[in-house]
């Protein structure tokens, strides 16, 4: 699996129907915002290109960097190709890579899919965290969702604080606070 940064990928295209196909209005930005945050944030937009299928693409991740911890902002595989352990290779490689706490947003699980989505996140090494948690909206006429915070860690993260963690992504990435 291949990382290519969006502003060097010529799968620009397949980026932004897969990020418009995979989450729904108001859990996205419009997506030509996407190229000013890589610019003035630590914030990287990738498309995943499968080196051993002809360097196909087959999804997408958009992460933040912060200083205690990385945050998954926007993960999708291509639709037909779910369920084909796309997903566990890339989540594999992002723990592989990242030294401290991710965190990642999921809805609750009130839907079959959503309960899909938590236990595979569960099974990568992710934990619910029990604290209330709303997904700012990303502009006006936006909603605000009622989202969790799912978290995994290594050897090398000792405490966080949840509330911290919290103000630096509404802040940082919702821009409010």
């Amino acid at each position: 699996m291949k990382f290519e940064k969006i502003q060097q990928s010529q799968y620009k295209d397949f980026a932004e129907d897969i990020y418009i196909q995979s989450f729904p209005q108001d859990e996205r930005r419009d997506f030509s915002l996407i190229y000013e945050l890589i610019e003035k944030e630590k914030f990287s937009f990738f498309v995943i290109i499968d080196e051993q299928e002809n360097n196909k693409p087959v999804g997408i991740i958009s992460l933040w960097d912060f200083s205690n911890f990385a945050y998954i902002e926007h993960f999708a595989v291509k639709k037909n190709l779910r369920n084909k352990g796309y997903g566990s290779k890339i989540l594999d490689i992002i723990k592989e890579n990242t030294h401290k706490l991710i965190i990642i947003e999921v809805e609750p699980s009130n839907s079959v899919d959503a309960i899909r989505r938590i236990n595979f996140y569960k099974r990568k090494g992710f934990t619910i965290v029990d604290e209330k948690y709303t997904q700012p909206s990303y502009s006006p006429g936006r909603k605000a969702i009622s989202m969790q915070l799912m978290i995994t860690a290594n050897d090398s993260v000792q405490q966080f604080s949840i509330k911290e963690i919290i103000s630096t992504l509404y802040h940082n990435v919702y821009k409010i606070i």
